[in-house]
């Protein structure tokens, strides 16, 4: 690519990112929606968009939004009858399909909306169940269900199916501190990361069923940086490539958790093949402090994991237009194309399932490499298991080989020298996230040779040690035998499913009940409003578990933030 050609390429992604930071992610909605602005005290603005990903093996992933709302109180319950939360409805529901905002595309919710001044501790957002009334918007789009998922068997079979939301009525948390100043327009962008989101569980019929644990984080437009990169495309899967070849690559910006123990993902993103190279755009990312950066992972099917160390994304870079380039050689009189050259794996993909059940079994599982000794792991997939079974629906696909590791530069092309992980070759470090109220597991060293199907045993994510126990019991009426023959409790907070029990023996039994043990009292409470749960029974005829699934729900929540028992009933069709 000529230098010129190449500066073009460059401006055509800046431009999109710079669109997307003017638009405050796209304009629209920007009415009122009927919403009083609060009374009294400092006002500001908020504009909201939302990002997504595309995951390897789902073609849509549409879901409808209502509204969000905003408290100050990092741990106050959602009740719609509470005045103290500040509600922005969209002016309609809005059907978004969120494997389009990716590579800098953000999908506009709302623009300019007024909202008090101040320092928000989290924040909700309400999406339409997939079995609510249909929206206008998703019936404008041929949809058949507000939340809906179209995915590919590995056969290359193409399946549509719902997303199946247990509960919407607590809406989605994203932690804060979110701050809205007086008189500022503020932009944040919501990142609903769907590989880290997307829950796919067994059906008697094989086709793989979709629900949800929700992975939602934020970040403030007026901070964050970007990156850019150009990869050499010649080893992709396409018309006329040589077999075996690469697909399913993603870009991935890693930064170290919370607790200090992985490098996990923060934002990914699809790379795209263009007419000359592939490319992708990491944006938006978190704000970094002077002088941090994040590392960036590439990796897909058929390939060695590439890993730049240390790069930097100046959100002041990007307000001049000028992201991170990765797959530029900047070191003579104008950039030139550098573009990262991948590698096929020699051995190929393996595959990784579960010999037991985890621990919880609405769990997700991250398998990760380390590149130097005392480093810490660098997160390579994520994988979140079926929670009626605690098993992986379908096995993980890991790739194999040394890994490729590279310093970043901003002066000449970047230079990859093989690396061996320290789990050893084909080597990985397992943890296990349970639900909030635990504790991430210890690590499980498992070997995955390319090309080998392996079954591995993954280590329990504890129950935190001081979060009480409640007792819940399900009241449940109605059901008959002769309309519906398996049942699943499901037990949801505003994070997602906590608690599973399969109940189809008390279908049609008078008086039937059904106990859980679940997280209970202040330490629960403490951890974002928890301990207030949905109940919801999804129903199925096993003959016909596709045209016959009905949801049946609690009318009421159970609260076990200060008691330590609560009863609900259910009404089963």
């Amino acid at each position: 690519m000529t230098a010129p050609r190449l500066i073009g390429t460059l401006r055509a992604f800046a431009a999109t990112l710079c669109l997307a930071l003017a638009a405050g992610c796209g304009g629209g909605g920007g009415g009122s929606g009927g919403d009083t602005p609060p009374p009294g005290g400092q006002l500001g603005s908020l504009t909201l968009g939302l990002a997504g990903g595309a995951p390897a093996g789902y073609r849509h992933v549409w879901v409808t939004i209502d509204a969000v709302a905003l408290h100050t109180d990092a741990n106050r319950a959602w009740a719609p009858t509470d005045s103290s939360w500040q509600v922005l409805r969209l002016p309609a529901p809005r059907t978004i399909d969120l494997t389009t905002s990716i590579n800098g595309v953000i999908s506009p919710l709302m623009a300019g909306r007024t909202l008090a001044a101040g320092t928000y501790g989290q924040l909700r957002l309400f999406v339409r169940r997939h079995d609510d009334l249909l929206a206008d918007s998703a019936r404008a789009l041929q949809l058949d269900r507000n939340a809906q998922v179209d995915h590919v068997d590995a056969d290359g079979t193409l399946h549509q199916v719902p997303l199946e939301f247990t509960d919407n009525e607590q809406g989605l948390r994203l932690a804060g501190p979110i701050v809205v100043d007086a008189d500022v327009a503020t932009d944040i962008t919501l990142q609903w990361d769907l590989e880290r989101s997307l829950v796919r569980f067994a059906a008697d019929d094989g086709i793989d069923r979709v629900t949800m644990r929700p992975d939602l984080r934020w970040y403030d437009i007026a901070q964050t940086g970007a990156i850019i990169g150009l990869v050499e495309k010649s080893q992709f899967c396409e018309a006329g490539a040589p077999s075996p070849c690469i697909s399913d690559v993603v870009a991935t910006a890693l930064l170290p958790s919370a607790d200090g123990r992985m490098k996990v993902s923060v934002r990914s993103t699809p790379v795209i093949v263009g007419d000359q190279h592939a490319a992708f755009a990491l944006y938006p990312l978190p704000a970094l402090p002077s002088g941090g950066t994040v590392d960036v992972m590439i990796r897909g099917r058929n390939m060695r994991t590439m890993i730049v160390r240390d790069v930097p994304a100046s959100a002041a870079d990007l307000l001049a237009a000028n992201p991170t380039q990765l797959g530029v050689d900047s070191s003579g009189a104008g950039p030139v194309a550098a573009p990262l050259v991948p590698a096929l794996s020699n051995a190929g993909d393996s595959r990784a399932s579960l010999a037991a059940p985890a621990s919880p079994m609405s769990a997700q599982l991250l398998f990760a490499q380390t590149v130097g000794a005392g480093e810490l792991p660098h997160e390579v997939v994520a994988a979140n298991t079926d929670p009626f079974s605690g098993l992986l629906a379908r096995p993980v696909v890991l790739p194999s080989g040394p890994l490729r590791v590279a310093a970043y530069t901003s002066t000449g092309a970047l230079s990859f020298a093989d690396v061996t992980p320290q789990e050893g070759a084909d080597g990985f470090s397992v943890m296990t996230l349970g639900t909030r109220y635990d504790e991430p597991s210890n690590l499980t060293l498992i070997s995955a040779p390319g090309g080998s199907d392996v079954s591995f045993t993954a280590a329990a994510a504890p129950r935190r040690g001081d979060i009480a126990t409640g007792t819940l019991t399900v009241h449940l009426a109605g059901g008959s035998t002769a309309t519906t023959d398996a049942a699943q409790l499901v037990v949801s907070d505003a994070g997602g499913i906590v608690a599973t029990q399969d109940i189809s023996a008390l279908i049609g039994v008078a008086g039937a009940q059904a106990t859980l043990q679940l997280p209970a009292g202040a330490q629960a409470a403490s951890l974002g409003a928890t301990a207030v749960y949905a109940v919801s029974v999804r129903t199925w005829r096993r003959a016909a578990p596709s045209s016959s699934v009905v949801w049946a729900r609690a009318p009421t929540v159970a609260d076990l933030r200060d008691a330590g028992s609560a009863a609900v009933t259910v009404t089963l069709p």
